[in-house]
């Protein structure tokens, strides 16, 4: 399957613009903060147990949509026919930006101390406000799915949360769910119990890590979701990791070869 029917599959829409929510012209700095934008909403550790394959293929989709839009020569052939150039070997994975490694490189030219200052600054801001507004909406209310793809979200900002929500209901700027009026106690419990043990052992895993290694990619994300302490985590491993985990290409069968015979053979099933 192709870049384009991979992205509506999984995004509902084939124009590589709309997925990253940019306009056509936008400049390679405006693709490049989409990018970094939308890849924290669909990043697989991100996702509940049963949705994390789908989020992998979101974030890979992503990423192949960034490719394109960040290769010159890629991008004019889109946008002159509306087509991505692809053959077996994946061309849209070829080009100036040769292996994941330096593709995500070229987007993250910063360090975790950045990443950790964003986080700092996205907290108690506007921009916070607004995209919290937004994500209830999309979430129809569900709390749960509210935490799940809201950025920086810490469960203690519950309360903080709801009364932004609250006031945004009142003044009819927000419609009202009844799954988030109407949400019981109980859920909200255990909810609260869910996040508090996830970060206990998010802590105790990267205590008995000691440093960074295949755990690095975890510890960020939940850095950027909780704002834990992360600030001498270093770029590339985080880089690694992410590459190692979601961003190996699929390697292509070798075809056997068969000596002439008379006798039929039945075609192998394809996965």
């Amino acid at each position: 399957m192709g870049v384009l029917e991979d992205c509506l599959k999984l995004f509902g829409e084939k124009d590589l613009y709309k997925v990253l929510e940019v306009e056509k012209t936008a400049a390679e700095s405006a693709i490049k903060r989409a990018y970094r934008k939308i890849s924290l909403k669909v990043h697989p550790d991100r996702a509940a147990e049963e949705d994390k394959e789908i989020a992998t293929q979101k974030f890979q989709a992503l990423s192949k949509v960034t490719k394109v839009l960040l290769d010159k020569d890629l991008r004019d052939l889109y946008d002159e026919t509306g087509q991505v150039a692809e053959d077996d070997n994946d061309v849209s994975f070829q080009g100036d930006v040769t292996s994941w490694t330096s593709f995500f490189k070229s987007l993250y030219k910063f360090d975790i101390a950045d990443v950790a200052k964003y986080v700092d600054d996205y907290r108690h801001s506007e921009l916070e406000t607004k995209e919290l507004k937004e994500v209830y909406v999309e979430c129809e209310g569900d709390m749960d799915l509210l935490f799940q793809k809201q950025i920086a979200a810490k469960i203690e900002d519950e309360d903080r949360f709801r009364k932004i929500l609250d006031d945004a209901i009142e003044s009819k700027e927000i419609p009202e769910f009844d799954a988030y009026v109407n949400e019981s106690k109980q859920k909200r419990n255990k909810r609260k119990r869910f996040y508090e043990r996830e970060e206990k052992e998010s802590t105790e895993m990267q205590a008995k890590a000691g440093g960074m290694g295949e755990s690095s990619q975890n510890a960020l994300v939940d850095m950027i979701r909780r704002n834990q302490d992360a600030r001498k985590k270093k770029q590339d491993a985080f880089i690694d990791s992410i590459e190692a985990k979601y961003c190996q290409p699929q390697k292509k069968k070798a075809k056997k070869t068969t000596k002439p015979s008379s006798k039929k053979t039945t075609a192998t099933k394809r996965k």
